[in-house]
């Protein structure tokens, strides 16, 4: 993968689907009070029906990845130099939510059809908490989401996203449904990492007409802690790409389309559950220590 100059800041970290478009898509546009317009795609595909960096601490150790970490001073403060936007979870003083947008708005209307978001207590990365977010079985035509959602004024030219990821439980009884982990929604294209029967996938779309997906070649099996990275390089030229990595292992890898070039516009990046559709079995998942630089 190519690193340019204008990718952001890498340190601390050594190293470095979606729910995709189709024409049966389902986008969210809810007001606020910030306020703030959500543009989230829904989890229809044309494969199917339905739908980040190593980390290092100051001390120079891996975080464990099978099992949560529970000692020591809070994720972020470990993290030199400080990232454009760190959420460790583990400030109980405050809510759950803070500094995400929708943490500003109450009742949360990035919560929908049954989904919900709350303190995980018992699942963390690093403790005492993480975001845990539940979908309920759903059966056709139901829809639900939930989701920690960061909006951007100008779609950034680079992005370096990564946070760990734990499924907790999944159940997916019609193979062509799928569940959005990450959706980084542009005016016009989306690029996104989502879940299904197959596995994790990177997703991206210029238009309904085109997307492009790409298996992740690293495993990422229920019940373990992971660390899910999303690289944005160069998304305002014509060599713009996007990855995906896990653990630090770049795991996928896709060109961005043309359409990324002139993107203009408020831009959101959501984290979580999302775009599920019936017919899906309880989807559960644990989110910790989110970071991100941009560009």
């Amino acid at each position: 993968m190519r690193y340019g100059a204008s990718v952001p800041p890498r340190e601390p970290w050594q190293a470095t689907r979606v729910v995709l478009l189709a024409d049966d898509m389902l986008r969210w546009s809810i007001a606020l009070a910030l306020p703030l317009a959500l543009a989230m795609a829904g989890c229809a595909s044309l494969w199917g029906i339905g739908d980040l960096p190593s980390l290092v601490t100051d001390g120079g150790v891996d975080a464990a990845i099978d099992a949560p970490v529970d000692a020591g001073p809070r994720f972020c403060s470990t993290l030199t130099p400080k990232p454009d936007f760190c959420a460790d979870f583990d400030d109980e003083s405050e809510p759950l939510l803070a500094g995400f947008d929708n943490g500003q708005a109450s009742p949360d209307p990035f919560m929908t059809g049954g989904a919900t978001i709350e303190d995980g207590r018992t699942t963390f990365f690093s403790g005492p908490r993480a975001a845990t977010i539940t979908v309920p079985a759903l059966i056709d035509p139901h829809k639900a989401a939930a989701g920690l959602v960061r909006s951007f004024a100008a779609p950034p030219k680079s992005l370096l996203l990564e946070f760990a990821m734990r499924i907790e439980t999944e159940e997916f009884p019609d193979p062509s449904r799928n569940i959005g982990l990450v959706l980084l929604t542009f005016p016009k294209g989306q690029i996104a990492i989502f879940r299904d029967s197959g596995g994790i996938f990177l997703g991206m779309t210029d238009d309904v007409a085109s997307e492009k997906k790409a298996k992740s070649t690293v495993a990422v099996p229920v019940g373990q802690w992971k660390r899910i990275g999303l690289v944005v390089v160069d998304r305002d030229t014509d060599h713009g790409t996007v990855a995906m990595e896990v653990d630090g292992t770049q795991a996928a890898e896709l060109p961005l389309g043309t359409i990324f070039v002139s993107e203009v516009g408020r831009t959101y990046l959501g984290i979580g559950a999302l775009g599920a559709t019936g017919n899906l079995g309880v989807f559960k998942v644990a989110v910790d220590n989110v970071w991100m630089n941009l560009r």
